[in-house]
């Protein structure tokens, strides 16, 4: 059946820096460029603002949307992973972009479109965005390597995010945990440096904007 052929949702990756944000959509872009017997990875076309191994690079919400038309006009999905998504959509802007909102909604039709997001405060992220997320993973690591995945739904998460009592957390139990080692191959995957490009450029952009 063609329901179980397409990846699709909305997953948020939070977690505070050097806890293994990018290190997890490295993970995941790993497990989807895996051929399965009812899933094909050929059939997705995958982009990053992050240099991800076999990925399309994006920089922008408009690159977004063009691989997006390109990926429904060639009868293909789209797999996008963005990093740091708070600076594109932070919680106090009050405009959220209606052909995000759009994609995001239909993110079932066709072949499926998945974004994979990541940020180091969950509450700094738009609220239309966390809105349409059904998974959130809450990420620690230790030792510098190993990697502890609490995934959450999105509605508990956010109980658990946002309360100071603990109590209240300690009941807040994810849906599965993950535990794993942050390798040499997945570390190797990305280049964390192509976002400071990114940030930079937007700074530039923005100071001539205002001299």
């Amino acid at each position: 059946h063609t329901y179980f052929k397409r990846i699709y949702g909305v997953y948020g990756f939070v977690g505070e820096y050097g806890q293994g944000k990018t290190i997890c959509l490295a993970k995941e872009h790993s497990k989807l460029k895996q051929r399965k017997f009812f899933y094909n990875p050929d059939d997705y076309i995958f982009i990053s603002n992050f240099a991800l191994s076999g990925t399309k690079p994006f920089t922008s919400l408009r690159e977004v949307l063009n691989y997006y038309r390109s990926a429904v006009n060639s009868g293909k999905g789209l797999i996008i992973y963005w990093d740091e998504i708070q600076n594109e959509f932070p919680e106090n802007d009050r405009f959220f972009p209606q052909q995000l909102r759009v994609l995001l909604t239909q993110n079932r039709k066709n072949k499926g479109v998945r974004l994979m997001w990541s940020t180091q405060d969950y509450t700094r992220v738009n609220k239309n965005l966390r809105l349409m997320t059904t998974r959130v993973s809450h990420l620690r690591c230790f030792l510098g390597r190993y990697m502890i995945q609490r995934i959450y739904k999105r509605d508990a998460y956010e109980d658990y995010y946002t309360t100071t009592d603990l109590n209240l957390k300690v009941r807040k139990k994810p849906i599965w945990t993950v535990i794993f080692i942050q390798t040499d191959k997945l570390r190797n995957m990305f280049n964390s440096f192509k976002m400071l490009d990114v940030a930079k450029n937007i700074l530039d952009l923005n100071n001539n904007v205002n001299s």
